[in-house]
């Protein structure tokens, strides 16, 4: 499945090198992680009347369209993957008022943002944040498990807000 300069052989060598210092990090993981916001994207998009040609360009936008149509299939940087995790992150945090917010890194919420904005940062650098690897996954369990009605009700109401 996967082609060009991205081989089977440059996924194992990510993942080898991702998993020295977070091991919780699957191709696997990462995997259902891109399908399940894939779900969202399409449940929360479908609520707007949009022609063929403003779903192809949305579709060409959204990074989940992106990656599972790509030729590779899969999330294939560490950015990448990092923002995937992140995002999860961030997304439960919507959901989980009745509790301590968590952060992805140790340290501040705020960090979990920054680099999930920033592309262009190498492990390095993100290393120096010190994921929480063995939160993992339970927060991405969480994550997979709730119920697309759920999340439209809180995507709907923080869109609610948002708008004002």
């Amino acid at each position: 499945m996967l082609s060009g300069n991205v081989d089977e052989n440059h996924m194992d060598k990510l993942y080898e090198k991702i998993n020295n210092d977070y091991p919780s990090l699957t191709k696997e993981m990462t995997d259902s992680i891109v399908r399940k916001f894939d779900e969202i994207q399409d449940m929360w998009f479908d609520r707007f009347d949009m022609n063929d040609k403003e779903k192809r360009k949305n579709d060409n936008n959204l990074l989940t369209k992106r990656i599972l149509k790509s030729k590779i299939g899969e999330a294939s940087t560490f950015n990448t993957v990092h923002n995937f995790y992140t995002a999860v992150y961030i997304f439960n945090n919507l959901f989980n008022d009745e509790r301590e917010r968590k952060s992805m890194f140790n340290g501040r919420n705020e960090y979990d943002f920054i680099l999930c904005a920033v592309r262009d940062v190498d492990m390095k650098l993100k290393k120096i944040f010190l994921l929480q690897d063995d939160t993992v996954e339970d927060e991405v369990n969480e994550f997979l498990n709730r119920d697309l009605n759920e999340i439209d009700e809180v995507m709907t109401e923080c869109y609610k807000k948002f708008k004002g």
